[in-house]
Order: C-alpha cells, then structure tokens, then sequence
C-alpha cells in the first residue's frame, strides 16, 4: 500500500484570492456611477449595471439595446456599437436616450470591443455618462449670450435701438466654443 499526501494549501489561497478578484471586479461593475451595459453582435443587452437597470428598465437585459435607449423597434441607423464590431476600435459619440419612464437623457457614449482569446469581438461594452445637466447648462448661457449681445446694437451705426423680441431655432445643437452667424433684418423702425 502507498499513501500519498499533497498540501493543497496553495491552491485553495489562490482559489480564494481569484474568487475575491472576481467578487472586486463584479461589485466595480455594478457600482460604477455612469450606465454600463454589454452586448452581443445581435445587440441584446447581455449584461447591465445597477445605474442603468434602474434608469432603463430591470428588464434591460435580455432586450435590444435600440428598444432599451431608444424606444424603438429596428436598429439605429448610425450604431456605434456595430461600428466597432466591425472595425474592432472604440467608437465614442454623443446623443439622446429616453429612460423607462420617458425622460430624455443627453448621454456620451464610448464603445470599446470585447474579443475572444482568438482576437475575434464576440461582444461590445458600453459606457455612457449623463450629461443632460451639463447640456441644460449651455442652453442657458447660450439664450443669456445671445440676449445680451442682442440688446444694444447699432446696424451700420446709423441706429440706437433695444430689441424687445427675438427668437432662435438651432438646427442642430450648439455647444461652448461654437461659433454662432445670426443674419439681421430691419423690416422696420420706429423712431
């Protein structure tokens, strides 16, 4: 008869330290405070932390991501998250996403791949910072902007006047360092 005896001590430390790495890694994952999400080439959400479960939905997961963020039923037509499966590169756009119940959220948005030990991107990961206050905060300074540089002006110098109504419609959004050309019309003057 033989009998042997191995000490298994090591195995069991590092058995414990890979789960409390895992543990670490999960609990960062939910925790982080921006919405984090991971999705498979067909564009289920596979994966979802807490910030944006509770912001889109505890059904998230398992859904398409244009039905979580955007509310609607085929994919976008500009899809950073397919733009890097297919290129295999981090996308990062900004735009604007509705949570579950209806608010428009300003988001940026990065994407990055997830590759398999082959290379291959068998999914994306998501992480997209809320900006709506940010965005609030530029309309404003932009309207008191606007309304000041508008308050006192002399057209061709030949006139003093203070406008008392003016009104501006952007085609796209205006951000800080935007350069802004407004064309003027005297259509009268009263004196």
């Amino acid at each position: 008869v033989m009998e042997m005896h191995t000490d298994i001590t090591p195995v069991r430390e590092l058995e414990e330290t890979l789960k409390r790495s895992r543990a670490r890694l999960a609990e960062l994952f939910e925790e982080v405070p921006c919405y984090l999400s991971v999705q498979g080439r067909d564009l289920v959400v596979q994966h979802a932390n807490r910030a944006f479960r509770e912001t889109f939905g505890e059904d998230a997961v398992g859904r398409h991501c244009y039905e979580v963020y955007k509310h609607r039923e085929e994919q976008c037509l500009v899809c950073p998250a397919m733009e890097t499966f297919s290129a295999g590169e981090a996308r990062r756009h900004e735009e604007v996403v509705t949570s579950a119940d209806g608010r428009k959220i300003n988001v940026i948005s990065t994407t990055s791949p997830i590759r398999a030990p082959n290379g291959e991107v068998f999914a994306v990961i998501e992480m997209a910072t809320d900006i709506t206050q940010l965005r609030e905060l530029q309309d404003q300074l932009t309207s008191i902007g606007l309304l000041v540089g508008s308050m006192l002006c002399e057209p061709g110098g030949q006139w003093g006047w203070l406008a008392t109504e003016m009104s501006f419609r952007f085609r796209r959004p205006v951000y800080v360092g935007d350069t802004i050309t407004c064309t003027l019309t005297v259509t009268s003057v009263d004196e």
